[in-house]
């Protein structure tokens, strides 16, 4: 039996590849990897639509959401058929009888397993309107068509533009779970330019100008590596439930695709544990005291 571990199949198969070729960016395959400087110490290229397997594409999560999400079916109840299948009924008389999936990593079992990986930042954003300026075109350009990350003694700054063209950065750094940002707007500002002091200045418009209402905290969790759950009848754990990892790899959610059915869940289990051990690797590399250079080696 032909097998894939993507979960783009379901794409293919219910007629949406074309929509979501549309509407995802290839950063994946096309990144940039440099220093505070912003000068280029790698670039990778490729197809963000190449073999279904092999291809790490990116979407927003509203855009997915609008072309997987049926509308118009407010949930009423689930009823158990008592062979590990439930009925799902709703307010406009549908039914329809599948497994339950739970992907959320706040389930408890979850969070038991789940550990502080020592990484930690603040997740900031560009607004459409200030990110189509003049005095941003040269920020931009940085990230049109591809991810940008740059290393530098312990913290990584990352950004990418959304579908929305909105541009989202992560500032991260060696630091404890327990650290919080400031309270005001103007506070974290004044704290990511501290801690970002040795990035170039036209990577640092994205602090100067980030959204006040889009500013997280991001203390980075990971499961341990190799963590399975016992297989439980009408019950199937996916996404940050199943595999909660930094994103350092491109792959979180796209190891979800060999969690769908019983046979699958030792293959997703080990697939999941390769990918969660190079993130784990990347988030190491990329905020070592030593990056850029240290992020280098391996490529």
């Amino acid at each position: 039996m032909s097998y894939t571990t993507s979960p783009r199949i379901a794409i293919i198969g219910n007629a949406l590849q074309d929509a979501f070729n549309a509407h995802s960016n290839a950063e994946g395959e096309n990144y940039r990897l440099g220093g505070a400087d912003t000068h280029t110490r790698f670039h990778k290229t490729g197809s963000g639509h190449m073999g279904i397997d092999n291809a790490r594409p990116e979407i927003d999560r509203t855009v997915l959401r609008r072309l997987l999400t049926k509308w118009g079916h407010a949930f009423v109840s689930a009823t158990s058929r008592g062979d590990g299948a439930r009925a799902f009924a709703f307010a406009n008389g549908a039914v329809v009888e599948c497994a339950v999936v739970g992907g959320a990593y706040s389930f408890p079992p979850c969070r038991r397993s789940m550990r502080p990986i020592g990484v930690n930042g603040v997740k900031i954003s560009l607004a459409p309107a200030p990110a189509g300026r003049a005095d941003m075109a040269d920020m931009c350009a940085l990230v049109e068509q591809e991810m940008l990350m740059n290393l530098e003694r312990g913290s990584a700054f990352g950004a990418q533009r959304n579908g929305d063209r909105r541009i989202r950065a992560y500032a991260c750094f060696r630091g404890p779970e327990k650290w919080t940002v400031p309270a005001t707007p103007d506070d974290v500002r004044a704290e990511l330019q501290k801690r970002s002091s040795d990035y170039a200045p036209v990577l640092l418009k994205l602090v100067d100008h980030c959204d006040d209402a889009a500013i997280y905290q991001r203390a980075f969790y990971a499961l341990l590596i190799g963590r399975r759950w016992a297989h439980v009848d009408g019950v199937t754990t996916l996404g940050d439930a199943a595999h909660l990892m930094p994103p350092f790899a491109g792959a979180g959610r796209g190891v979800d695709g060999e969690a769908a059915i019983i046979e699958w869940e030792t293959r997703m289990t080990a697939s999941a544990a390769k990918w969660a051990q190079a993130t784990m690797d990347n988030a190491e590399a990329f905020t070592n005291p030593n990056a850029p250079q240290k992020a280098l080696e391996p490529l």
